[in-house]
């Protein structure tokens, strides 16, 4: 009786409950990458859909979220260690892109979710990576969230790393700051040795159990920079040479697993 004498978009919002409509969200987004749908479904499955799903779709409300998400913060992730803030943010902005696309719809006149503030998430600092630090590390594993290289530890590893096939993919991953996917997908066509540059049109992100290809996130600084060293000189001869020249796969070869020597602060992505 209540549905009687209302619109017929508020009629099919109190049709769905959260739970119906984020799935139906989640097929719709056919174009984005298979990196950023992991991301949305585990947001919605793992956390939205147990704190959220029961609800119906135009009852879900502000005052709603914040006890939502504060019962969020207390859970842990894979890990053990409790949600970041910055997970909670990537938590929020999922909720927010599926409320507006509800909005869009006509099943809601507003979306909660643009109003609910949360502690903020600030981006762990970078520290050097000390002696200490690594031998603690060895020691228990003990390490901070985001460590760099000294300028005379990539020479180490780089040195250490030298009869690895993938030698020449490491020297350009230290020299040139790739992302661990930009690196994955790197081709032999992306190589000019005699402009001493590099382009990066794809990258290889990877989801479990597979690796897909795909256009990078955004391009790097570098990504098409002439080069000041020797990496891409080492790097632009033919695979049919030293252990070095092996670096990439060759046109026809398999693309391999790898995992980027070098630390890079982490970047994450913002859904839309």
């Amino acid at each position: 009786m209540e549905l009687l004498g209302q619109s017929p978009q508020v009629c099919a919002a109190g049709a769905w409950t959260v739970t119906q409509w984020l799935r139906y969200w989640l097929t719709t987004r056919a174009s984005i990458r298979p990196t950023t749908r992991r991301s949305y479904t585990e947001h919605c499955e793992q956390y939205l859909i147990p704190e959220l799903g029961q609800v119906r779709l135009d009852r879900l409300e502000l005052g709603q979220l914040p006890a939502a998400f504060t019962r969020l913060g207390t859970r842990t992730n894979r890990y053990g260690n409790p949600l970041a803030a910055a997970t909670l943010h990537q938590i929020r902005a999922t909720l927010r892109a599926a409320l507006n696309a509800a909005v869009r719809e006509g099943l809601l006149t507003d979306n909660p979710a643009r109003r609910l503030e949360l502690p903020p998430a600030r981006r762990p600092h970078a520290v050097v990576r000390t002696a200490p630090q690594a031998q603690a590390w060895k020691r228990d594993g003990s390490r901070e969230p985001v460590t760099v290289w000294t300028v005379e530890q990539p020479v180490v590893f780089l040195d250490g790393a030298e009869r690895d096939r993938l030698h020449a993919l490491w020297h350009l991953i230290a020299l040139r700051g790739l992302r661990r996917g930009e690196a994955a997908g790197l081709r032999w066509c992306d190589l000019d040795p005699t402009g001493r540059s590099r382009t990066s049109p794809s990258s290889a992100p990877r989801s479990p159990g597979k690796c897909s290809s795909g256009r990078p996130r955004a391009a790097p600084a570098a990504a098409a920079s002439p080069s000041t060293s020797t990496p891409l000189g080492s790097c632009g001869r033919t695979p049919s040479g030293s252990a070095s020249n092996a670096a990439l796969p060759a046109p026809s070869g398999p693309t391999p697993a790898m995992s980027s020597p070098a630390t890079t602060a982490g970047r994450s992505h913002r859904p839309s």
